[in-house]
């Protein structure tokens, strides 16, 4: 992508997991100035709110002409991964995954229902304007979600001392308040933990040991 083409970025105005509006002069004035527009979607929930704000014609010009786009993505990375609420590594050990929605595909046609809130929209249309919004949706490559886990390895193993630090420290936060819960007292051992030592295997996952 050619950032002086093309822009990525939220117009949602949202409040916690509710969509609260639409922020249209930021969107117009990303229109004017790049080629394309790729909005970085809230579960697509912008799409009756640009409808109203463009005109059923306007809004499916802009994506039909690939003047804007959308992006909507449930990848994410989590951590101190847990079977039926119990750990199954030591408390000294951290593992890092990824996940994805189940269901991607049927999540967002779901929230497409919302179209038929807007006034004087009828059937066809509203059929038309789902599939230039399905034809509209930007991918990430297949190596997306292996792509950002090596990315916050190499992070955590060989960025800046600082986001270490960050790490641990609160590493050592978590480990004060589960030693605190559990045994009545918040000494986590010889001064916490201090520094990430090389990569370990257990239970076949990658993990990191705190010394």
């Amino acid at each position: 992508m050619n950032v002086r083409q093309s822009v990525l970025g939220e117009v949602a105005v949202r409040s916690g997991q509710h969509l609260t509006g639409v922020d249209i002069g930021s969107l117009i004035r990303r229109l004017i100035l790049f080629d394309r527009v790729i909005v970085k979607s809230f579960r697509l929930r912008e799409a009756p709110i640009l409808v109203r704000a463009f005109g059923k014609a306007g809004f499916i010009d802009l994506l039909n002409l690939g003047l804007l786009k959308f992006s909507c993505e449930f990848t994410s990375i989590v951590y101190d991964l847990k079977r039926d609420g119990v750990r199954h590594i030591p408390l000294d050990h951290f593992s890092f995954a990824t996940v994805d929605a189940a269901n991607r595909e049927a999540d967002l046609k779901s929230e497409l229902v919302a179209l038929q809130s807007i006034s004087g929209l009828k059937n066809p249309e509203r059929a038309s304007i789902e599939e230039a919004i399905w034809n509209s949706l930007v991918r990430p490559p297949e190596t997306y979600a292996k792509d950002l886990l090596a990315q916050v390895d190499s992070d955590i193993r060989a960025n800046t001392p600082v986001l270490k630090c960050a790490i641990m420290e609160r590493l050592k936060a978590e480990l004060r308040s589960y030693w605190a819960a559990n045994w009545g007292h918040s000494n986590t051992g010889g001064g916490g933990a201090k520094s990430c030592l090389p990569r370990q295997e257990y239970a076949g996952r990658d993990l990191w040991t705190l010394s």
